[in-house]
């Protein structure tokens, strides 16, 4: 029963090893890439705003 049990166990404990890295490097890769589009589209929406100002 203990054999059997290791046995599950441990495909449960690889099958998420191998795609959380996958998972969390997508991740991080699409928050930075929101976080600098964010950025850019603000720096450029703020140089707007100060070219429509009639002052």
């Amino acid at each position: 029963m203990n054999d059997k049990g290791r046995d599950s166990v441990r495909p449960l404990i690889r099958l998420p090893d191998s795609p959380k890295p996958d998972t969390v490097t997508v991740v991080t890769a699409l928050s930075i890439a929101l976080i600098l589009a964010c950025w850019v589209l603000a720096l450029r929406w703020v140089e707007y705003l100060d070219a429509i100002k009639p002052t």
